[in-house]
């Protein structure tokens, strides 16, 4: 009986490990790749999980190409192919776990971005489980704020090392610091904190912020003009606007996109729904991937995310509490309640 039991469980197991493991199927993920390389001239890869799924859904994929579609496919291919000049590589956006890095920060900061000048690669750091990060894919302010430093490596190179002493100047005396995560600055002259760490964390700051910060309520413009009068940040986003056709060919999209932080009201109907309610200005450095749930566990909100999920349409997160109450969450950290929920499609 022995025997016969010890062949059948032989005769088991070598059946076992004849079977072929089923294996991940990212083909959804692979034919949305295959598309924003065609288009784009860029090249995008992702890390594997342990059983060979993608890291990331076509959700952060379609966050990526809507970003790109603000900066125009003339411009990234541009840019692309300037980097492939430099490195013999496309522009290459590349999304990997976060928890193999350790960039000295500290620990209330997170970081979400890398562009390696040398590789031509923007990495895009995801973190390493769901929990406590409460948004569907990827931030679009660190997809835009990587290919601003990019895009600043090909205006540099062509317009001369006189860049970052004329873009210095619109700072009026204010200078650089290192960067902690803590601290104040005049939102008129700096578009975020982090923005206040250097010249080129200056530049890709304001650049991604006037490319994904011009959607309904989010009333950057006020930021950028007062009583009449053009402010300092104002002046670097027209400063930008009129450097890329001295360094790029057909850049008359993206300006015009740029262009309009200026004109975006602060209210507009969305599904006869006005974009109003709660305001909350976080002042803390940390894109909203990984401070909603600070945001929502404010003093003046304190609710717990039930889901949430970035809205292209309205440039911001949507975001359903655990009690049912239903919230806007925009790049910059303004929160707003709304009176009823949004028919927003995932």
């Amino acid at each position: 009986m022995k025997r016969i039991i010890g062949a059948m469980l032989a005769l088991i197991l070598c059946l076992g490990m004849s079977l072929p493991a089923l294996a991940a199927d990212n083909s959804a993920v692979d034919a949305k790749i295959q598309v924003l390389e065609q288009t784009y001239n860029i090249t995008v890869q992702y890390e594997k999980d342990p059983d060979g799924s993608a890291s990331i859904g076509t959700g952060t994929l379609h966050i990526l190409q809507h970003v790109l579609e603000q900066i125009t496919p003339d411009v990234v291919r541009q840019v692309s192919a300037f980097v492939k000049e430099k490195t013999g590589r496309n522009l290459t956006y590349s999304f990997v776990y976060k928890d193999h890095y350790n960039f000295g920060l500290p620990s209330s900061v997170e970081a979400h971005g890398v562009f390696y000048e040398e590789l031509g690669l923007i990495e895009i750091l995801l973190p390493s489980s769901s929990a406590g990060t409460y948004s569907s894919g990827d931030n679009p302010l660190a997809i835009a704020h990587e290919f601003g430093h990019a895009l600043e490596w090909v205006v540099r190179s062509r317009y001369g090392n006189r860049l970052m002493a004329e873009w210095q100047d619109f700072n009026g005396g204010a200078s650089y610091s290192a960067f902690d995560g803590r601290g104040s600055y005049d939102p008129t002259t700096f578009v975020s904190l982090y923005a206040t760490s250097s010249y080129s964390e200056d530049f890709a700051e304001t650049f991604a912020h006037a490319v994904v910060r011009d959607k309904a309520g989010l009333g950057f413009y006020n930021l950028l003009v007062q009583n009449g009068v053009k402010t300092p940040l104002g002046k670097k986003v027209d400063y930008l606007i009129s450097l890329l056709p001295q360094c790029l060919n057909n850049t008359q999209g993206l300006t015009a996109q740029l262009q309009k932080v200026y004109t975006t009201p602060i209210y507009v109907e969305f599904q006869n729904q006005r974009l109003s309610g709660a305001y909350l200005q976080y002042m803390g450095y940390a894109y909203p991937r990984y401070v909603l749930r600070g945001i929502m566990s404010s003093p003046e909100i304190n609710e717990e995310i039930a889901t949430s999920q970035w809205s292209t349409e309205i440039g911001g997160w949507y975001v359903v509490s655990t009690t049912g109450n239903h919230y806007l969450v925009f790049p910059g950290g303004v929160v707003r309640r709304q009176a009823a929920s949004l028919q927003i499609a995932a």
